[in-house]
């Protein structure tokens, strides 16, 4: 059974299986999350790696200080940005529209690094917000998915949760179903579908309450 621990800080909450967590923090700019693809629940006690993804470089220039970007990120990884969803308008928009397709700007993926600025999502975030021209390195997700049959256990993993954020991240994995049964699962990994809930945080927790369960997660290299 999933326990909420709330109020480390404003606006965050900390969700676990079982086990304490560490407060999370996010930047946060409105905008519908993409759904990501169907997970089914054979092979249970199985974990599926999707191909290595990919990473490419891209340069921003600001009109004004300003000018809004037109995404919706957070900090919770604590070395890379998640974008988690683009906007039809500002900085991130205009880029895209005329960039190749394997070069556009995607929810789901990540910002590893800005102006030579890597290591730290924080550091990322206020150099996106300082410079004016920006060149930056994004990563494409990683794609794993795993299932497991709890059978009455508990996962116990500590996930961190931004209320209106999409995916929680896996804080801790503690000796339980979790890494018994799914054990490519890994700290720092986003959870973004169990079983047929996607996206909203709110609705993959109340998913892990499941017995079985099937997930798809993020994972940043």
């Amino acid at each position: 059974r999933l326990k909420a621990a709330l109020a480390p800080a404003p606006g965050h909450k900390m969700l676990t299986c079982c086990l304490g967590v560490q407060p999370a923090t996010a930047e946060e700019v409105s905008v519908p999350s993409t759904a990501s693809r169907q997970i089914s629940l054979e092979s249970a006690g199985k974990a599926v790696e999707s191909n290595a993804p990919a990473r490419f470089t891209m340069r921003l220039q600001k009109t004004s200080p300003r000018e809004q970007f037109g995404w919706r990120v957070d900090v919770m990884h604590g070395e890379a940005m998640f974008i988690g969803g683009v906007l039809d308008e500002g900085l991130v928009h205009r880029y895209n529209e005329s960039a190749p397709e394997e070069a556009k700007v995607l929810a789901d993926d990540y910002v590893v690094a800005v102006n030579g600025v890597s290591g730290s999502s924080v550091a990322i975030g206020e150099e996106l917000k300082k410079a004016q021209v920006l060149d930056l390195t994004i990563q494409r997700p990683r794609r794993v998915s795993a299932s497991c049959r709890r059978g009455g256990k508990e996962l116990r993993m500590d996930l961190k949760q931004y209320p209106s954020g999409r995916g929680v991240l896996i804080h801790a994995i503690g000796e339980g179903v979790a890494r018994a049964q799914m054990p490519e699962l890994q700290v720092g990994d986003r959870i973004v579908r169990v079983n047929d809930a996607t996206g909203a945080s709110t609705a993959l927790i109340e998913a892990l309450g499941g017995d079985e369960l099937a997930l798809e997660v993020l994972r940043v290299d």
